[in-house]
């Protein structure tokens, strides 16, 4: 419903009112009216970003009345309105408290993307977001709270050195792509091994494809140890994945002695037992 139709509706009723009800509402909005400008004189004035930011709302509250969202002007006075508080170079001189509140209000209201604007209430955020210490608040906001992006919290938590938390992500959404065990492979190869190789375990059972890398550390890990026995189970394993080249495994790990080896025993057996 447009502004005009709001004056409308409100007048209709208004002109359908006895005299006295029509005086005790005027008595209201005047007592209210009184009210509101004695608070405004105790009210610090607000900022720059508040009152673009109460305009901006405007819009959005305009948006949420129609059917449907498609091209309507508000959306793109919204984009306007964002790029023009950016090139203000105002935003970075904000008090904290308010751009904290704002980049919660964005990020709470999933960057406002159902009325087409999120990519200019991103662009609003980064500008709002200043030094690390606010950059690491808002990575914190978007991790502890249900529903938010933690994604966007890894990224964060890479531009700030927090590695720990990002391993963490990884960790929480590994399935059948390689790439995320391989990442975890390299980071506690030089930490950790025995928890690098359980990662290579996990990938190796549970990947279907580019696989070599995987077995290669585990291969060379089995060499330092001259563990015959888990040597014998990886070349036997690369041998029927899909995933991996035997060959190259092979021949990368410096496995070609064991894997002469193993033939060698498995032709004995054979004479052995024919």
């Amino acid at each position: 419903m447009d502004n005009m139709s709001v004056e409308s509706t409100l007048f209709d009723i208004f002109d359908h009112m006895s005299l006295a009800e029509k005086h005790e509402i005027v008595a209201e909005l005047q007592r209210r009216i009184d009210a509101e400008e004695c608070m405004a004189k105790y009210l610090p004035e607000k900022t720059y970003l508040e009152k673009n930011w109460e305009e901006i709302m405007r819009l959005i509250y305009e948006l949420s009345c129609e059917p449907y969202i498609d091209d309507q002007y508000e959306i793109e006075e919204i984009w306007d309105k964002v790029e023009e508080m950016i090139r203000s170079g105002k935003l970075t001189s904000e008090p904290w408290r308010v751009r904290w509140t704002i980049i919660r209000d964005i990020s709470d209201n999933d960057e406002y993307d159902y009325y087409g604007v999120c990519d200019p209430m991103r662009n609003l955020v980064r500008t709002l977001i200043t030094n690390d210490e606010e950059k690491k608040q808002f990575a914190d906001y978007l991790w502890e709270t249900p529903y938010h992006s933690r994604e966007l919290a890894d990224k964060l938590y890479q531009e700030l050195g927090e590695y720990d938390r990002h391993l963490e992500y990884i960790e929480e959404g590994l399935g059948n792509n390689v790439q995320p065990y391989l990442e975890l492979i390299h980071y506690y190869a030089d930490k950790d091994e025995v928890k690098a190789l359980a990662f290579a375990e996990q990938a190796r059972v549970k990947c279907r494809k580019d696989l070599d890398e995987v077995y290669i550390y585990m291969l060379t890990c089995a060499m330092k140890k001259d563990d015959i026995e888990e040597i014998k189970r990886l070349l036997r394993s690369a041998k029927v994945k899909s995933g991996a080249d035997y060959d190259h495994i092979v021949v990368a790990a410096g496995a070609e002695e064991y894997e002469t080896a193993v033939r060698k025993r498995k032709r004995e057996e054979k004479c052995t037992n024919p």
